[in-house]
């Protein structure tokens, strides 16, 4: 009987310390976060984190962060409107409309190849939807070069 219970014991810490079973990867938190600039400029950013777990074959677990889409919009809202260059091969268009009141965003866009590309049709940002706004700040703008 001890055996056994030795084994589960063994067997319960394996899937702790692997970010399996009981405490494996949670559903991701999705999110937006506004950061507000000196110029009149607002950035939205879409943010997701996740529990992996204490530990997973991948990579450390932990809670995870991504920033999944930013934008930088200007002029007078509520609603902004888009035209945004993301790639070489695509453009964004559409609308963002922000209600700080209600802290919510909701993102109505969609990605238009560009001329010559691979893109066939136009079609939905993969991130369209309502978000609730976590955060309105005055961090330092969002890009590629300062990853958080």
């Amino acid at each position: 009987m001890k055996l056994k219970h030795a084994l589960f014991l063994a067997f319960l810490g394996v899937l702790t310390f692997s970010g399996c079973g009981i405490i494996g990867p949670l559903p991701e938190r999705t999110y937006a976060e506004l950061r507000i600039g000196d110029d009149g400029k607002i950035q939205l950013l879409i943010e997701s984190d996740q529990w992996m777990g204490i530990v997973n074959p991948l990579r450390q677990g932990g809670n995870q962060h991504w920033i999944q889409e930013w934008y930088t919009l200007q002029g007078d809202g509520p609603i902004y409107d888009v035209s945004q260059d993301k790639a070489e091969h695509a453009s964004d268009t559409g609308t963002i409309t922000i209600d700080q009141e209600h802290k919510i965003v909701t993102l109505n866009i969609e990605v238009m190849p560009a001329p010559g590309s691979m893109l066939a049709q136009k079609k939905p940002n993969m991130w369209n939807g309502t978000y609730r706004i976590t955060s309105v700040n005055h961090d330092p703008f969002y890009s590629n070069d300062n990853r958080k």
